[in-house]
């Protein structure tokens, strides 16, 4: 786990911006993670923190035909985030709904939401539209986040996560205030 506060005089504008686009304009964040980083915010500090993700439970509620992924699929997950050390950094619940496949490359689309809450108190919760294929090709993906609790709250940023197998991830977390 990477764990810094830095200032960043530069960061975070169009993260609203951004983020709103990819859920209004189905693939346009997602189709292309470089375009889905967000802008500079003057006078924003920020913290980044990078842990391992892994999946503890997962069940998922099926749409015809059942077995393939598709439209109306649902999953639910339960991970925790661990430091290579193998100290616990959060744990999260959530769940991901498949909401189209885009129609120029069949990739699938679906609104992730989950509550993270972090060892040391701070609790974020995410809302965001992912390409899922490609995802689950090794690509990255980034979705908003709110800090909700503790050290967090008041907090904006980015959850993004980079696929290694289908049940580890690497995440970073960008929480910034202003």
């Amino acid at each position: 786990m990477r764990l810094k506060s830095v200032p960043r005089p530069a960061f975070m504008a169009a993260a609203a911006v951004s983020l709103a686009a990819c859920v209004l304009v189905p693939g346009s964040a997602s189709a292309s993670p470089d375009q889905a980083k967000p802008k500079a915010v003057p006078n924003t500090v920020c913290t980044t923190i990078t842990a391992n993700e892994h999946v503890l439970s997962r069940s998922q509620e099926d749409a015809d035909p059942v077995g393939v992924a598709n439209v109306g699929d649902i999953g639910h997950f339960n991970n925790d985030f661990r430091k290579d050390d193998g100290t616990l950094v959060a744990e999260t619940h959530g769940t991901v709904r498949i909401l189209y496949t885009r129609s120029s490359d069949g990739h699938l689309f679906g609104r992730y939401q989950e509550t993270i809450k972090f060892a040391d108190g701070g609790v974020v919760t995410t809302l965001g539209v992912a390409d899922i294929s490609a995802m689950l090709e090794g690509g990255k993906s980034y979705i908003a986040l709110t800090g909700v609790g503790g050290r967090y709250r008041g907090y904006f940023g980015i959850r993004e996560w980079d696929f290694l197998t289908r049940n580890d991830t690497l995440a970073t977390f960008t929480l910034c205030h202003v």
